[in-house]
């Protein structure tokens, strides 16, 4: 029995954060939750696009540009503005900017759609751990280059 509960705190395993399913099932709610008209919109949408990897693309291959962050200082007890409080851009900005262009009707087809691929990811990053994190958690894990500004 020992050998059997020391084979499984040892065997490697692997860590998946969030991972595929949690941003499907993330899209999948909020997909749900839309009034009918901005639904049919959305639907509309995704008829134009191969869309399984609607909510999942922005992670293969792996991109982490700034913007999929919102870090904050030790001192932050909660996130009390829609603003970025250590860098130019963020989640916040992220899903503003990508907000702006899928309502935008005059923008392309395909650009209204990326957005749209965005906006899934982004809402499932707002729940990631890390994703919304202390600056100084970067800084203690990563080299100084890598850190998001």
């Amino acid at each position: 029995m020992r050998s059997i509960v020391l084979l499984l705190i040892f065997l490697p395993t692997y860590a998946f954060a969030w991972g595929d399913l949690g941003h499907e099932s993330i899209c999948q709610m909020a997909l749900q939750e839309l009034d009918p008209a901005v639904k049919a919109k959305i639907e509309t949408l995704i008829e134009l696009d191969e869309f399984p990897d609607y909510c999942t693309f922005a992670d293969h291959p792996r991109q982490n540009p700034p913007c999929r962050f919102l870090n904050l200082p030790r001192s932050a007890a909660v996130v009390a503005t829609d603003e970025c409080p250590m860098a130019s851009s963020c989640l916040f900005t992220a899903l503003d900017e990508d907000l702006a262009i899928l309502k935008d009707e005059s923008r392309s087809e395909k650009a209204r759609v990326r957005s749209l691929k965005l906006l899934g990811h982004w809402v499932g990053d707002f729940r990631q751990p890390l994703h919304i994190s202390f600056m100084d958690d970067w800084v203690a894990t990563r080299s100084r280059s890598a850190v998001p500004q």
